[in-house]
């Protein structure tokens, strides 16, 4: 006689002899086990080749005022800044939400750039940072990117100017030696 397959059967039993326990809706402001914490700033640099610089342009395209520069300015100073190392870059799940790039400049000309009494002329000896390009996705990026720089750089004082989106007139800024001025 033939051996008969095996039929496979599958049963299903749910007991309910007690009323499910009601848990309390969690509030998620209020318990802090429940709150996610915000993914890590991750610091660097991109290397220096063509794909870096399509990151970098289209990061710009999304921010106004840049969104609205001529490519072939803004094109110029992200390919120096990254050929150059001149540049850090702030990214959180490997998406880029953060692009600070300088030139080197001699103090003297930073000084009277940043008091609109002169123009900004890089010089590859120069002792400055003159920050050039700036845009977060989050403000408080700004601050992390400004600090690496000067913790990168640390003889050097790190200058620029923060423009306003509602036209108010730019406010100069300096770090020398771990203190804003």
């Amino acid at each position: 006689m033939a051996a008969r397959p095996h039929t496979p059967i599958c049963i299903i039993l749910i007991c309910c002899h007690h009323p499910p326990k009601r848990h309390p809706t969690p509030n998620f402001e209020k318990d802090p086990r429940m709150v996610t914490p915000e993914p890590a700033l991750e610091l660097t640099t991109l290397p220096a080749n063509p794909f870096s610089l399509g990151i970098a342009v289209r990061f710009f395209s999304d921010h106004r005022p840049f969104a609205d520069f001529e490519l072939s300015k803004m094109a110029t100073a992200l390919i120096h800044q990254i050929d150059a190392q001149q540049h850090i870059v702030g990214v959180v799940n490997d998406r880029l939400v953060a692009y600070l790039g300088w030139q080197r400049v001699r103090p003297e000309v930073a000084e009277a750039w940043i008091s609109g009494k002169g123009p900004l002329l890089a010089t590859e000896d120069g002792t400055a940072l003159a920050v050039t390009l700036l845009a977060v996705t989050d403000p408080k990026f700004a601050i992390s990117l400004l600090r690496e720089a000067k913790r990168r750089n640390p003889s050097a004082s790190v200058y620029w100017m923060r423009y306003y989106a509602d036209r108010r007139p730019p406010t100069a800024r300096v770090v020398r030696s771990g203190r804003a001025k």
